[in-house]
């Protein structure tokens, strides 16, 4: 299985379809689950599978994705029949079955995952498949890397102001703005997607501001239009669950952690990136940063490269807020 252009696909829809197929030819299944998450966070920044879920179902697994902040997970988890296994909890195997689905292979791509799913009454995942998986996650991860990479390097351009949505303790919307509402259809890349199903999209980061220890939850979200912030927050009223979501453009400070991570920049090549923002020109850097300007232009060539941009004025266009 190479790595071939899977990071080319304009869609998560596509993305995660390509990334099936092509592990099927080793490790065949009915259908699948793809998940990207912020790499600094945590967070989920895309969710797609090959099954439209139900969304009580819908429900568990965006909870139970990526539930445990901070847990490094197992490479892989398998369950079936008679492997329960700890990929999921039996609420939502019991779920899942269901809707048709009762053997899972669960595969950690480090910024996501890939969850492969067979019907019921199908032959569980074995051992040996297990182990082939484990063999691909270095070429599947890169495959996730690139994709979100492959995405414009820029905040999404819109005029709108910042969309806002209140969830009380149990995820019901109880508020929602205008451009609250258009933005989550932005997420989605789905005009047809209900009231109902748009603000399923911000359940996970509604459990991970419940889960932490300050409140809050920050994603970068990669759209066809640009980056997106969604960022999550307690209101401290007298529902203690209740969390206020804020959608927006992302700002150059919210989005260069997560872009940093995805590109692979390193620390000085991020510091370099924080003074071109600021507008310095390279020998100013180099005074800055006590490096020699050639330094500061063989960074900067890097960036370019890794960013693919081919100018700082691009750099700053995409990055500026």
């Amino acid at each position: 299985m190479g790595r071939g252009d899977t990071g080319r696909v304009s869609s998560v829809g596509q993305f995660g379809a390509e990334l099936a197929e092509r592990i099927g030819g080793v490790i065949p299944h009915e259908s699948y689950i793809v998940v990207g998450q912020d790499p600094v966070s945590g967070a989920g920044c895309f969710m797609a599978g090959g099954h439209e879920f139900l969304l009580p179902t819908r429900y568990q697994l965006e909870v139970e994705q990526h539930g445990n902040l901070g847990v490094r997970p197992a490479p892989i988890a398998r369950f079936g029949p008679r492997t329960p296994g700890p990929a999921y909890t039996r609420h939502t195997r019991e779920l899942m079955a269901a809707e048709g689905f009762q053997c899972a292979l669960r595969i950690s791509l480090g910024w996501g995952e890939l969850v492969l799913l067979r019907e019921v009454g199908g032959r569980p995942f074995s051992v040996a498949e297990g182990q082939s998986a484990v063999r691909l996650i270095p070429a599947l991860a890169e495959q996730l890397r690139a994709f979100v990479a492959a995405q414009p390097l820029r905040s999404a351009r819109c005029e709108l102001p910042p969309g806002v949505v209140v969830l009380d303790g149990s995820d019901r919307p109880t508020a929602v703005t205008p451009a609250g509402r258009q933005m989550l259809r932005a997420m989605a890349q789905d005009e047809s997607r209900t009231d109902e199903e748009l603000v399923a999209n911000l359940w996970n980061i509604a459990c991970l501001a419940r889960r932490s220890e300050d409140g809050s939850a920050i994603s970068r979200i990669p759209t066809a239009e640009g980056w997106l912030s969604l960022e999550a927050q307690l209101t401290g009223g007298a529902d203690p669950g209740e969390v206020v979501v804020t959608v927006q453009p992302a700002s150059s400070v919210a989005l260069l952690p997560a872009v940093s991570a995805w590109f692979g920049l390193t620390a000085r090549e991020q510091q370099v990136v924080r003074q071109v923002l600021e507008g310095l020109p390279a020998k100013h850097i180099a005074r800055r940063l006590e490096l020699s300007p050639h330094t500061v232009n063989d960074h900067l060539k890097a960036i370019y490269r890794k960013t693919g941009v081919s100018s700082r004025e691009e750099l700053m266009s995409g990055l500026a807020s």
